[in-house]
């Protein structure tokens, strides 16, 4: 990704990438105690879930051609868009997990949820759009350097945090939140995106 093109065998080896995971995933299964799960039919589990992703899927649809309105009518480059509006808004049903799991005291899902998302984010995101469209990364690769730096410097932040405390508290949580808001007000003031 760095080197500015996605090629198909890039995305088939993201792909390959996410299938481990999630094969490693469910092999430390066996190894875990069963969690208190709330008592619902599996018809019931399947037709939510169905549901809330055709409700993710209708939300997009809508989500992105009217955040790049948006862009154009306050004359804001569409990678700030990127990286606030549609960055919040597909971010809003792990959001909604992650407090779930929050007030049910269960922060094995919660870490899970973050850390598995981001690297599906990453892997199945990228992986599905090398596979289907390879070609170059129409972007700088200093913007793109700076974005990739900013993501594993948090990501390492997050997992040290984890470490050495076992929790986050509202001190981290702001800080993460402040170098959100920092990294947008630098992309947009310092390299013109």
């Amino acid at each position: 990704i760095l080197l500015g093109n996605l090629s198909r065998w890039t995305g088939a080896a993201f792909l390959c990438l996410q299938l481990g995971l999630i094969a490693l995933a469910f092999k430390g299964r066996e190894h875990e105690n069963d969690v208190a799960i709330e008592d619902i039919s599996l018809l019931n589990a399947a037709l939510l879930t169905l549901g809330g992703i055709v409700c993710l899927i209708i939300g997009g649809v809508f989500l992105v051609p009217n955040a790049i309105a948006i862009a154009e009518a306050w004359h804001v480059p569409q990678s700030i868009i990127g990286l606030s509006l549609i960055a919040v808004g597909t971010s809003l049903p792990e959001l909604a997990a992650t407090l779930a799991a929050a007030r049910r005291r269960q922060p094995d899902l919660i870490v899970g949820n973050i850390v598995g998302s981001n690297i599906a984010n990453v892997l199945i995101v990228f992986g599905f759009t090398a596979f289907l469209a390879p070609g170059p990364l129409e972007m700088s690769q200093v913007i793109l350097a700076t974005q990739v730096g900013v993501m594993v410097t948090a990501t390492f932040a997050f997992a040290t945090l984890l470490f050495l405390n076992g929790r986050l508290g509202r001190i981290a949580g702001f800080s993460f939140l402040a170098l959100y808001a920092s990294f947008i007000a630098y992309s947009y003031l310092y390299l013109g995106v």
